[in-house]
């Protein structure tokens, strides 16, 4: 359990320091005075990436040099640790006040899921979402992933690289040799995420019906540009599309432009879903995704729900479900513009105050 934070410089905080978290805490304040950004904090220590931007320099409070995260983390047997990750002119990672190198040693002390209003988003947005979603799930349950993920890019990066120049001058020997690599690493993830995929789709076909009482056709369907993402395939269309490749610049396929739909009584919800239907499909991936994380031990890491401001759009029957599930999760942060009814699973709660930029621990009931 996360026992306390410490924020310096972070988003609107200069200096913030909460020693004494619960296993559900709940941060009441109106709309742009830090909750959401408390919620960043903590997911940022969990995965080193930021749920709302991708730009690190973004997380810095304005007109400072950088920012700095620390945690206290209570295990279930009662061990405590202290992570910490500084952002300045390096990145400096610690635990337990040791220095850590690599980011694949550092993350998932804890692990997150994050419920936001914008997941619906995942659903009706477009692809980038959706796969920046499932990359960060398959992460938080398969540790190699992440490393794997980072291999493909960085070759896809300098294949680009090589295209662009080869304007000006043959690059197709260079470009060519980043081919296997893409290959083999694109094929391992594209197989990743089909099997992350139908097992996700299985645990919403189930959330559907505990949410709603009824059994409803439900399916996640991978989307490859073409063929089946197997490792030949992938050499053979380099092949035939890297003429295509040079007169673009980019590579023109693989799994950075892969995506996948949400199919609801035979149907793309992307196209042709309602308002509501997309917004349940987005809540039960989302607590699928943590039902999921609960099967995967990865070495004791705790399970920690992220809700932002997301349960006054819930009638009474989901909002009963969306507790029940949560009930699997290690530890909760609620975010709240108003002080909200307390729900049986809310009661006994740490309730916070924010304004400003402030924290204040409210004692006593709400």
């Amino acid at each position: 359990m996360i026992r306390g934070i410490y924020l310096r410089n972070f988003r609107n905080y200069g200096e913030l320091h909460l020693k004494t978290l619960g296993k559900i805490n709940i941060f009441i304040g109106r709309n742009g005075h830090g909750k959401t950004n408390l919620l960043e904090g903590l997911f940022f220590l969990s995965l080193l990436r930021s749920f709302r931007t991708s730009q690190i320099d973004d997380l810095r409070k304005i007109g400072t040099g950088g920012f700095y995260l620390g945690s206290e983390i209570i295990s279930e047997s009662g061990i405590s640790k202290y992570i910490e990750a500084e952002y300045y002119d390096r990145r400096n990672l610690k635990i337990d006040k040791n220095p850590v190198s690599r980011a694949s040693e550092f993350i998932h002390n804890f692990r997150t899921v994050v419920f936001s209003p914008h997941d619906i988003l995942i659903v009706s947005g477009s692809s980038s979402i959706r796969r920046k979603f499932l990359d960060m799930h398959i992460s938080s349950v398969i540790p190699e992933y992440m490393p794997l993920l980072q291999e493909y890019l960085v070759a896809l990066q300098k294949r680009n690289a090589y295209l662009r120049m080869g304007q000006g001058r043959d690059t197709s020997k260079e470009v060519r040799a980043f081919e296997p690599i893409l290959a083999d690493k694109g094929s391992s993830i594209v197989k990743f995420r089909s099997e992350s995929l139908f097992k996700i789709s299985g645990h919403i076909s189930m959330l559907i019906h505990e949410i709603t009482g009824t059994r409803r056709n439900f399916s996640l369907k991978y989307s490859i540009q073409k063929g089946t993402g197997n490792r030949e395939e992938y050499l053979s269309r380099f092949d035939q599309e890297r003429s295509r490749d040079f007169s673009r610049q980019y590579s023109t396929f693989g799994p950075h432009l892969d995506d996948f739909e949400f199919i609801y009584d035979d149907k793309s919800l992307k196209s042709h879903g309602s308002t509501g239907q997309c917004r349940l499909a987005s809540l039960c991936l989302k607590l699928a995704s943590m039902r999921i994380m609960g099967e995967f031990g990865m070495n004791g890491s705790e399970i920690v729900a992220l809700v932002d401001d997301v349960t006054g759009e819930l009638d009474i029957g989901t909002k009963k479900a969306f507790y029940s599930v949560l009930k699997n999760a290690n530890q909760v942060f609620f975010t709240f513009t108003e002080k909200p009814f307390m729900d049986d699973f809310l009661k006994g709660s740490k309730i916070f105050e924010v304004a400003d930029g402030q924290v204040v621990e409210i004692k006593g009931d709400v």
